[in-house]
């Protein structure tokens, strides 16, 4: 299994933001504060953490504070792409 430091770091984050996060073996779900948005699922490991950023960036973009999620991965300080 890969360091998860960097997906750990997101993921509080994400949970100070006001989503829920709920563990089960070894995935994580993520569910937004907006019900209209759909969850996401990835496993605990930073393999996968460009694809949270990615989708988080994509989905998220209307509730999440990217200036604080910035300090812990460089692409969200690009803002989300459409």
């Amino acid at each position: 299994m890969k360091n998860c430091k960097k997906t750990d770091q997101i993921l509080n984050e994400l949970r100070r933001q006001g989503c829920t996060i709920k563990e089960k073996k070894n995935n994580v779900l993520i569910v937004p504060p907006d019900p209209t948005v759909a969850a996401y699922t990835l496993h605990r490991n930073d393999q996968h953490v460009g694809a949270l950023v990615d989708y988080c960036l994509k989905r998220y973009n209307h509730f999440l504070n990217f200036q604080k999620l910035k300090k812990y991965h460089k692409r969200f300080g690009s803002g989300p792409k459409n």
